[in-house]
């Protein structure tokens, strides 16, 4: 096969190469190849709609023979209206995003629309794809480069979509930056990308360009609905494409020389086709679908999921009573109002066999004592079945009324491996876990034991659904477990954790912002037999609060705190010693504190990527400092992270210097199980940015924006046969589907098939090998989940490769000499 199209542009290019001297490290990629496109979200996403390769991934017809290639990809999303917006101001921002959907299908040349939108007003804590600020606080438009399902989101106030003539446009200039990885073109980064310039330091196409009448593309100007593609032959020149001439823009210099269609084929190469040669100035004839828009309420619907099978009766005190106490805990907490249900299993969920299934109510004391009685009354025997039970709490939240409400949850108690129903006990969970992430219903998980790869499995139904989990591998853990998850469900931020000895008069302080929406401190410990009569919360006024009792602890919820420090004072305390943890959680609608891991679950060895997102008011605190987080590893002992935003030069896996993405790379995943990230952030000093840019505004001091909080992010090491490459020359494939066959079949014949031509072409591309590789040295198969659709049969597998990247093979010298699928198949 000869790349004669791409000759006259390489020779170009290398004279470029050389001139700028950038080296492969150099423009190093912020996600990797295809990452984005396999991470769960509620995409409908391109597939053959018949054929011998039904139900594959596809993005062009010849990719499905005997059938076709659906035309266009599907997004979902969801919207954080973070104050109380009025029926005009919801209806403004419904047409911002019917204009948002006719753009995407114009940029992207009719290959992906959004389908749902789900809009929560008066959010706070909310997980969100877009999140739209109060008028007052002015927040310019900006995202998460790369964040999408990571902890990032689109970020503006309200004023500005309301007086943009495009928002439609500027909508999907963010959604760029989020969802595909891209970085801007108005604007150079320093070579290396170790740090954006100013604004009106690039152009794309070149300025002469524009002059001769050429239009600027979206991430240039977000007025305009083209990308831009190729690369220009001279600053007039756009025969072979308009995108930056002399290769100078953020996006040149940050993501490989790529152009903007070229980074989104990167990060979505099984579903989105680049264009031969210009795009269509329209949707290429596709046709318009109008978003559908759901409202949903701030209700809070939640099902207790909790395993009694045969394991949880063992340990002194078992494991099953330490559930029961945790549980009973989380009902405690749960305001009145709160629409909660409870599921157990063991084999099944079937309640004829004798398994508690508490309908979804509103809480009274009535159904208090109702679900009080459920977890007091299980018993241990059987085996794992976690797919039936998800399955009876799905079905129990929908029954509870559609549409769901914002604050639906699943929270998942396993101590053991699931391992029903048989022969496939895999693909059934992975189909539950299916149609949980499609009805936008996440899934807080903790597990406790010792099973093989229990963390792994817990960390990957938290993943698949767009959840979280917390780690209870000790059973005395899982009380401050259902807290913490407790407080998640409600939208709550822990603002900082205290542990220490019961005894009278211990004191733990905690410093709560301004206008915190409300605040609720806990107090736990792990032996049964200690008690604590009493437990006050002194404000920063002085005013005392004795604290409730929950069945193992204590607890005060308090709306619209005064602002200041307050203290949690132990009284009365009947058996000193004990260990306790102290905690204050608030909710906000103005500070945040999110992050996330770029993998659940990763192989031994393999390094963890951390992302962590300080922000105030929706913008970004870019100090350019670092922080370090706690690393409480599996073998008990623990370390320290630093996250950076120091650009490149740091080390620690950062993007670009100062754009509020605070990166880290963990690298001692020696052990097998869980690792838990704590970063603890104090924002003294730091200064917020309202611009989105890469400029310094005043500093928060306390009573001025001040605030603290803490981030946790787990990820779990599998130690199940890990590749023996490098992680240097290892690449992901996604969505590869094998009709007719079950988990256990599919697995073999991934993991043995390394003459694979989708194996060979990821790694072509990951690499930029000049020639497609004969065989891939190694596959191991990562994630297998079934097809779906009922009416079709078989499984979908994600698996790890080793690429064959050598002396031997040739490298070349830029990332966007990308092939497209109908060339390799000639």
């Amino acid at each position: 096969m000869r790349l004669t199209r791409f000759t006259s542009i390489t020779t170009r290019l290398l004279a470029v190469f050389a001139l700028i001297a950038l080296s492969l490290e150099d423009i190093a990629a912020q996600t990797a190849f295809g990452e984005l496109e396999g991470r769960a979200a509620p995409v409908a996403r391109r597939k053959c709609q018949g054929g011998v390769n039904a139900g594959d991934l596809c993005n062009e017809n010849a990719d499905c023979p005997g059938s076709t290639c659906f035309d266009r990809n599907v997004f979902n999303l969801s919207v954080a209206v973070q104050f109380t917006a009025s029926t005009a101001q919801l209806s403004v921002l419904e047409s911002a995003l019917e204009d948002m959907s006719d753009v995407l299908m114009d940029v992207t040349d009719g290959q992906a629309e959004i389908g749902q939108v789900t809009i929560h007003n008066n959010a706070f804590s909310t997980a969100a794809d877009i999140r739209i600020y109060a008028p007052s606080t002015g927040v310019w438009w900006w995202a998460n480069t790369g964040g999408w399902k990571n902890g990032g989101s689109i970020h503006v106030s309200y004023n500005y979509v309301e007086s943009s003539g495009h928002p439609g446009n500027v909508l999907v200039h963010e959604f760029t930056h989020l969802v595909f990885d891209a970085r801007d073109e108005y604007q150079s980064a320093t070579v290396g990308c170790t740090e954006s310039l100013a604004s009106g330091t690039a152009d794309c196409p070149h300025a002469d360009a524009q002059a001769a009448g050429e239009a600027p593309c979206i991430m240039d100007a977000s007025s305009n609905s083209e990308y831009c593609w190729g690369h220009a032959a001279s600053s007039t020149d756009i025969s072979t494409g308009n995108h930056d001439w002399p290769l100078e823009t953020e996006q040149s210099r940050c993501r490989s020389n790529r152009s903007v269609w070229d980074q989104v084929v990167w990060s979505w190469p099984n579903t989105i086709l680049e264009p031969t040669g210009a795009p269509d100035p329209g949707a290429n004839g596709a046709a318009l679908n109008t978003p559908k828009f759901i409202h949903v309420d701030d209700a809070r619907r939640v099902v207790l999921v909790l395993d009694e099978s045969g394991s949880m009766g063992s340990e002194i005190p078992t494991r099953l009573e330490r559930l029961q106490v945790a549980a009973r805990d989380f009902v405690a907490l749960a305001e009145d109002g709160t629409e909660l249900g409870i599921v157990s299993y063991s084999t099944d969920g079937d309640p004829a066999s004798g398994h508690a299934a508490v309908t979804v109510t509103a809480l009274d004391s009535t159904h208090r004592s109702t679900c009080d009685s459920a977890i007091t009354g299980l018993s241990p025997s059987g085996a794992t079945n976690i797919g039936d039970a998800l399955e009876r709490a799905h079905t129990m939240l929908l029954d509870a009324g559609t549409p769901l409400p914002a604050n639906t949850y699943i929270v998942l108690m396993t101590d053991g491996i699931n391992n029903q129903p048989l022969p496939d006990p895999a693909s059934d969970l992975n189909g539950q876990l299916a149609a949980l992430l499609a009805d936008g219903i996440p899934v807080f998980v903790t597990c406790t034991g010792s099973d093989w790869n229990l963390g792994s499995q817990c960390a990957n139904i938290a993943s698949a659904t767009n959840g979280f989990t917390v780690d209870s591998a000790d059973s005395a853990d899982l009380q401050d477990s259902f807290v913490y998850l407790h407080e998640k469900t409600r939208g709550a931020d822990p603002v900082e954790t205290k542990t220490g000895t019961l005894a009278s008069q211990a004191t733990a302080t905690f410093y709560v912002e301004q206008n915190a929406v409300s605040v609720t401190f806990t107090l736990t410990w792990k032996n049964a037999a200690s008690t604590v009569g009493k437990a006050v919360v002194k404000g920063p006024d002085g005013t005392e609060y004795v604290m409730a009792d929950m069945p193992q602890g204590k607890f005060l919820r308090l709306k619209d705190p005064k602002s200041g420090s307050w203290q949690m004072i132990m009284q009365e305390v009947g058996s000193e010693g004990d260990m306790y943890t102290a905690r204050a959680y608030v909710q906000s609608q103005t500070a945040f504190f999110g992050g996330a891991a770029n993998k659940s679950v990763v192989k031994q060895g393999e390094a963890i990527k951390l992302f962590a997102y300080p922000q105030y008011v929706g913008s970004i605190m870019n100090q350019q400092r670092e922080f370090s987080a706690q690393v409480l590893r599996p073998d008990g002992e623990t370390e320290e992270v630093v996250f950076s935003d120091n650009g490149r030069t740091a080390k620690t896996g950062d993007d670009v210097a100062k754009d509020g993405q605070y990166t880290a790379r963990y690298a001692n995943t020696n052990e097998a199980g869980v690792y838990t990230f704590i970063a603890q952030l104090n924002s003294d000093g730091w200064a917020v940015d309202t611009e989105g840019e890469s400029t310094e505004g005043e500093p928060k001091v306390e009573g001025q924006g001040y605030f603290t909080r803490e981030l946790r992010i787990t990820a779990a090491v599998d130690e199940a046969g890990a590749l023996s490459c490098t992680e240097d020359t290892q690449a992901s494939v996604t969505d590869q589907h094998y009709p007719g066959l079950t988990c256990a079949e599919a697995i073999l014949k991934a993991e043995a098939d390394l003459d694979n031509e989708a194996y060979r072409r990821v790694c072509q591309k990951n690499y930029n090998l000049s020639k497609l590789p004969s065989v891939v040295n190694e596959a191991l198969v990562t994630i297998c989940r079934p097809d779906t659709d009922p009416e079709k049969s078989g499984v979908y597998v994600d698996l790890d490769i080793c690429c064959p990247v050598s002396d031997t093979m040739t490298i070349a010298p830029v990332n966007f000499l990308l092939l497209k699928d109908k060339q390799l198949k000639q």
